[in-house]
């Protein structure tokens, strides 16, 4: 049951950069947090992770596969049964291995932790932030 004197916090996980190509990406989680940040009578948190990534680097072999595939499509592939695997793209992996990243884990207990908080309330949090606040978690 629910404390009635609990009040929740909304977390928005949003991003610290953009992703190569897509410009607009970052764009709109900036037009979102903004929107949210009007929102009266709403406490709320942005998280502004990095890349985020798993404890075995998942996501980051995830997206160089999207990209190998997305660039076959482009290079003209008819479909992907003939499809080779290419090398990841120079601008996929400069930017998966420069980017800074958080783990899910860290992200998912930081938002948990800032949902049921007010220590966040109405702040951003930046990816050095986030780590920190895991560590201390």
């Amino acid at each position: 049951a629910k404390n009635k004197n609990t009040k929740l916090n909304f977390v928005f996980v949003s991003a610290n950069a953009a992703p190569p190509l897509l410009q607009r990406y970052i764009t709109t989680k900036r037009e979102a947090e903004i929107k949210i940040k009007e929102c009266e009578n709403l406490d709320s948190t942005i998280l502004r992770p990095g890349i985020i990534s798993d404890s075995d680097d998942t996501i980051r072999r995830v997206a160089g596969q999207f990209a190998d595939v997305n660039h076959a499509l482009m290079s003209g592939a008819k479909s992907l049964t003939s499809w080779i695997p290419l090398p990841v793209p120079d601008f996929v992996s400069q930017f998966t291995q420069s980017a800074e990243s958080v783990t899910v884990q860290d992200l998912a207990l930081v938002a948990a932790y800032a949902a049921l908080t007010e220590k966040f309330a109405n702040k951003t949090l930046s990816i050095e932030d986030i780590k920190m606040e895991a560590k201390r978690l």
